[in-house]
């Protein structure tokens, strides 16, 4: 049996949470969801954060292609090489530069120094929850729902 993973993490891939905020976010959701177990991970340089075995395509923000995965893997691979210091891409299909972090991912992933991961969450985040963990961490967040 696979496990739920709600993965919290800022829309900022370079944004470093403090960690006192990190901890009031993670008291307010155990205050609000039933789950397994809710943990908080920082990370030295920034991650990927994927969705698990919910990635079905990645296409470009702005001509809509759907791009390969192994052209995706070499490019992570490259941003890795590097730090991930820098996310961006030069896209195969428009030429045209975006971050690796604003592609458009069907299920949502995103790259992010700090994630909160709540482990089968007994209800989805709601707005109200999610307006309020981005006010506790100052930033506008992206929700990645994983199935690993």
């Amino acid at each position: 049996m696979s496990d739920f993973v709600i993965r919290i993490i800022p829309t900022d891939p370079y944004l470093r949470i403090p960690e006192e905020s990190l901890q009031i976010a993670k008291e307010l959701l155990v205050d609000r969801i039933t789950c397994d177990n809710i943990q908080i991970h920082s990370f030295e340089n920034t991650s990927f954060i994927d969705c698990g075995g919910n990635l079905q395509r990645i296409s470009c923000p702005h001509c809509g292609s759907e791009v390969d995965f192994a052209w995706w893997g070499d490019e992570v691979s490259k941003v890795y090489d590097k730090s991930f210091k820098s996310l961006s891409v030069c896209m195969p299909c428009c030429n045209k530069v975006s971050s690796m972090n604003d592609l458009l991912y069907d299920y949502p992933c995103g790259f992010a120094l700090s994630v909160l991961e709540v482990l089968n969450p007994g209800v989805e985040i709601t707005a109200e929850l999610k307006e309020k963990i981005e006010s506790i961490i100052g930033s506008s967040i992206r929700i990645i729902n994983a199935h690993i």
